[in-house]
């Protein structure tokens, strides 16, 4: 084969391919020049055929002296590591530390368990929605919400987050300010007496002889406990 019948872009592409797959060496322009140049010799003395793995691997032998080679990073100091270095450490190593070293990556820790949680952009939608329709800005809220969503294979878009909100009305819970607003008369039909209502359908699927209050005796003594 001589060096006319070959696709010199497909060698150089190749030589560059063959390169990445030896992170000892820097890849650079230079570095992939030299191995394409290399191929390029034994395709021309040798008839080597250039679309072969064999071909690249030979070059590269040859050639590896002239290529540059990666600096290995300096080795660095417990004092000089980050605390998310020392983090990755071995148990081992950790073993080594000073006490002012395991004090600080305590201290990091720490100070990440208060940190708190970046809301999506989701939460923080449903956050203004639920103000807006006077609901709790609540866990349990905006589980219900997603749970619908879920169901109905919806995407988070402003609409349906509305919608999913007005869909399940009756259960979300109120807002503080909400409930201040609220009359008696309310109160009692919204908040009340679905909830007694709640309790009472629970005891009724009780066994007869867990029950023994009498008539009118549970609303009265629920209410006055609320």
């Amino acid at each position: 084969m001589s060096d006319q019948t070959y696709n010199y872009d497909f060698v150089e592409a190749a030589a560059k391919e063959f390169m990445q797959q030896n992170p000892a060496y820097v890849p650079t322009a230079a570095n992939f020049k030299k191995l394409t140049d290399e191929v390029s010799t034994l395709i021309a003395e040798e008839n080597a055929d250039p679309q072969t793995v064999a071909t690249f691997t030979k070059a590269f032998h040859r050639c590896a002296g002239k290529l540059e080679l990666k600096v290995a990073d300096p080795i660095k100091t417990f004092d000089e590591m980050t605390v998310e270095e020392l983090q990755t450490l071995s148990p081992k190593e950790k073993d080594k530390l000073p006490d002012h070293l395991l004090k600080r990556m305590a201290n990091h820790e720490l100070a990440e368990k208060r940190k708190r949680p970046q809301l999506s952009e989701v939460d923080v939608t449903l956050r203004e929605l639920f103000s807006e329709a006077g609901y709790a800005d609540s866990n349990v809220n905006k589980a219900t919400v997603h749970r619908w969503m879920q169901a109905k294979q919806l995407g988070y878009s402003l609409s349906n987050l509305r919608l999913g909100i007005e869909e399940n009305s009756d259960q979300l819970d109120l807002s503080a300010a909400a409930l201040d607003r609220m009359s008696a008369d309310d109160y009692k039909n919204r908040i009340v007496l679905p909830d007694f209502k709640k309790q009472q359908a629970a005891k009724a699927k009780q066994p007869t002889h867990e029950r023994g209050n009498p008539p009118g005796f549970s609303y009265v003594s629920w209410l006055h406990n609320q």
